[in-house]
């Protein structure tokens, strides 16, 4: 094979051939882009840019300064969003709808960067390349490599343990799941690949959305509802209603133990890392290379969220498939 493979690429040839051939073989793509998880990328690009400042600042002995760290999230976020709105056009309405997101996201990154305490980290390097978001190539039979972007990579200073970080906003907490649970031992490996070593992988959960700030009631005290928050903000509310934070005790108890961020470390061994490569990877490289991929329809419950699903039914249902593949799709580049 004379191109590169990407972990996208391999999910999709795992769950439907017939998916893959549509994505991989006739490089098709619907023609309405579905549209980006706009908070977490937002928060993706703030929290990669903090980390990429201190990183820097760490690499030539300069001393971080948290406000530098500050304004460098928020260029970031409002940079991507700038992107983000020049590719679109949109309403006034969903103009601001973006800019209030764009407003969000950054706060979220920067309270994020806060709690993994960036200086306890040290983020390892390729070259002149800091290892976050960065774009890598490792050497895989039957192809030109596997093609991988990596959120994070550090070493703990605590224990001198490294780990391959990737990094999810999401709407509640949850364990790995099957995409990671084979994403990241490739990733571990295709480091190794590359002279690497990591101790295991870590998945940083952020949830997507800030501390809710408690009402005032008419009496003039802080509401003791139940709400999503923490005690720093709600804390702040008391003083500001010119309240004694002490006489919330109770509420301070129940919000020690509120959760914004969540980081999942998982031990792998460098073997069992090797085999999910050598067992999954390798074989579905060789199959497309070979030429010789069957391509089955996987007909599942993964086909409601399926982008090629209008054509799979017209070609199972001896419709005008190819009336439905112009009207509905467009050859991607390259």
């Amino acid at each position: 094979m004379t191109r590169t493979i990407s972990f996208s690429e391999l999910s999709t040839f795992l769950a439907c051939t017939q998916r893959w051939s549509y994505a991989y073989e006739d490089r098709l793509q619907a023609r309405t882009d579905a549209e980006p998880l706009l908070l977490g990328s937002i928060v993706h690009a703030g929290l990669a840019a903090g980390l990429r400042y201190y990183a820097l600042c760490d690499r030539y002995r300069q001393r971080a300064k948290e406000r530098l760290a500050q304004v460098t999230v928020e260029r970031a976020c409002n940079v991507w969003a700038t992107g983000y709105l020049a590719e679109r056009e949109m309403w006034d309405e969903e103009r601001e709808v973006v800019r209030a997101k764009t407003d969000t996201g950054f706060r979220i990154a920067l309270r994020a960067l806060n709690w993994l305490q960036p200086e306890r980290w040290e983020t390892l390097w390729l070259g002149r390349v800091p290892l976050i978001e960065a774009a890598l190539v490792a050497p895989l039979e039957f192809s030109r490599g596997l093609k991988l972007v990596v959120d994070w990579v550090a070493r703990d200073r605590i224990d001198g343990t490294t780990w391959i970080f990737d990094h999810k906003t999401v709407r509640s907490f949850q364990d790995e799941h099957a995409a990671q649970l084979l994403q990241l031992p490739l990733y571990q490996h295709a480091l190794s690949v590359l002279g690497m070593r990591v101790d295991g992988t870590a998945t940083l959960q952020v949830l997507d959305r800030l501390p809710a700030v408690p009402e005032v009631t008419k009496k003039g005290t802080v509401s003791r509802a139940n709400i999503t928050t923490d005690w720093p903000t709600y804390r702040q509310a008391i003083l500001d209603a010119g309240g004694d934070p002490s006489d919330y005790a109770d509420v301070r108890t129940r919000l020690s133990s509120a959760e914004f961020f969540r980081l999942q470390r998982t031990y792998r061994p460098a073997r069992q890392a090797e085999e999910v490569w050598n067992q999954i990877l390798v074989p579905v490289a060789w199959l497309i290379s070979s030429g010789r991929v069957v391509r089955i329809r996987s007909r599942s419950y993964q086909c409601s969220y399926c982008a090629y699903r209008a054509l799979c039914d017209a070609h199972l249902s001896e419709d005008d498939a190819a009336w439905v593949q112009q009207a509905h799709y467009r050859k991607r580049k390259r």
